[in-house]
């Protein structure tokens, strides 16, 4: 995805409002440089970070299958042994990102994909109204 970002910047020649909705699953420092790049070249930029919230929360109590979306992977484990781990890591993720984001002035927003996408860009609009 950061190469994408950056390919992106570079075709953007105009000065504009740049929205970026992804879950970010990619490597955090090309993501975070690929975003810069917009921000180098002056462009307003707005991450909506999806992320379902069985992701945030690992919600998991008994022997699982657990599919590799990226890929073809699949595995079957015992989510209480791997929960704190997990959910370790996994905020440990979505800090970098808004620490990234936030360093390069960046607005983001973590969004639940269970809601509606609607939803969280008309909240997002209506408290960005608030604030110009």
């Amino acid at each position: 995805m950061g190469a994408v970002l950056h390919e992106a910047a570079e075709r953007t020649k105009r000065r504009g409002l740049i929205i970026v909705i992804s879950d970010l699953i990619d490597n955090e420092e090309a993501i975070a440089s690929g975003l810069g790049h917009f921000r180098h070249n002056n462009h307003e930029v707005i991450v909506f970070h999806t992320m379902d919230p069985a992701e945030l929360e690992f919600p998991y109590d008994r022997l699982t299958r657990f599919k590799d979306m990226e890929g073809a992977g699949r595995v079957v484990a015992n989510p209480k042994s791997l929960r704190r781990r997990y959910l370790s890591r996994i905020n440990k993720f979505t800090d970098q990102v808004k620490r990234d984001c936030f360093e390069r002035r960046i607005s983001y927003e973590l969004c639940d994909t269970s809601k509606p996408y609607d939803r969280f860009l008309a909240a997002y609009l209506d408290k960005r109204s608030r604030i110009f």
